[in-house]
């Protein structure tokens, strides 16, 4: 991409100019050329570009496809389709769809990350918001995520395996970070309100990396056309041998989509994801060293790279969260809303109808 002041003309680019694309803002010009176009124009020598396309992947991206948002050694390629801009309705609707899942990387002068999740029925997971907090004490994280989840309810809550060391001597015993969570005492100092109970994560690195991978990927729905024939499922012209597109779970568009979403975000949705999406697209492996000028890079993470807020969706992913199989449940039957369902389905078989027939039987029974 060339940023030229408008006074330059082309540029000096000559010819070149007729496969650019032009966007005009203010006093400057962009000129976007297509990677294929690029390569069929006549002033790129043929010798020059073979030898472009012979160069290792990472080189033919920068250079050759001009991809300049892919770091060397990324571990995890978060596409725009996985960010979905954060509105409080779009949290409400996934809200009442899905299961809820809460997961945490507690910090001591590091950040502590509280992420919100929720799985709808076809497998969707999305993060619903997030919370990034450094230097608080354990008290205010659980005033602060109580406030944050509401009165939601939650089926699953994991954090760091190692929250659960036995690293503290308190009250005559050994304590642990969990423990802090979870206290009801209030001679301790704890609100019985704000406590959270937590369940060991995995931290498996290798595979939960992978799988993070699968979630992101773009997919449709896994089957395969088998037909002769191109056929058009939605909007989408689906060539034979070609996966069959899938429904989008928040706009209905038929596409290829990831399975992992992040409510980024917003002004209308300020508690979004943030930090879990830029952690979680900087994740890099470790360089180690270079091969004929290529980097080289071992299978471990780099540590210079912050990961708070990477480790909760760590942590959920490799839980394989379940999928319901049922309707999700909002209320107890015995609440108010539940025996207003009640009285409703009791309307629908014909209960006050049944009823109202009772009742002249039993007073020409007893004649009255």
């Amino acid at each position: 991409m060339a940023k030229l002041p408008e006074e330059l003309g082309d540029g000096g680019l000559g010819d070149l100019t007729s496969i650019m694309h032009q966007h005009s803002v203010s006093d400057y010009r962009w000129l976007d050329v297509d990677p294929e176009e690029y390569r069929k124009f006549e002033a790129l020598p043929k010798q020059n570009l073979e030898e472009m396309q012979r160069k290792d992947a990472t080189w033919r991206r920068r250079f050759l496809d001009a991809e300049w948002g892919i770091p060397e050694g990324q571990i995890h390629d978060v596409k725009p389709e996985s960010i979905i801009p954060g509105t409080r309705a779009i949290v409400d609707f996934l809200k009442v769809r899905s299961r809820l899942h809460r997961t945490l990387d507690h910090g001591d002068a590091a950040p502590t990350c509280c992420i919100a999740w929720a799985v709808d029925r076809d497998g969707n997971c999305f993060a619903l918001w997030e919370y990034y907090k450094p230097n608080l004490l354990v008290s205010e994280h659980r005033k602060n995520i109580r406030e944050l989840s509401a009165n939601d309810k939650f089926i699953q809550n994991l954090a760091d395996p190692s929250m659960f060391f036995l690293t503290m001597q308190k009250y005559g015993g050994r304590w642990s970070f969990a423990d802090e969570y979870a206290d009801r005492n209030p001679k301790h100092g704890f609100d019985s309100l704000t406590a959270l109970d937590w369940q060991p994560a995995d931290n498996e690195e290798m595979g939960t990396r992978n799988l993070i991978n699968e979630y992101l990927r773009l997919q449709g729905t896994g089957e395969i056309h088998r037909g002769t024939e191109p056929k058009i499922v939605g909007n989408v012209a689906v060539a034979p041998g070609q996966e069959i597109p899938r429904i989008h779970p928040i706009t209905g568009e038929y596409g290829y989509w990831p399975r992992l979403f992040f409510i980024a975000k917003s002004e209308d949705w300020p508690n979004g994801c943030d930090e879990s999406i830029r952690q979680t697209k900087s994740q890099r492996r470790t360089r180690i060293g270079t091969d004929l000028g290529k980097p080289v890079f071992s299978d471990e993470r780099s540590e210079s790279i912050p990961d708070h807020a990477y480790d909760p969706v760590k942590y959920f992913i490799s839980s394989r969260a379940a999928i319901p199989v049922q309707g999700i449940v909002k209320y107890g039957k015995n609440s108010f809303f539940g025996k207003r369902d009640e009285l409703a389905r009791w309307k629908r078989s014909g209960g006050p109808a049944a009823l109202r027939a009772q009742a002249q039987r039993e007073a020409l029974k007893y004649g009255s």
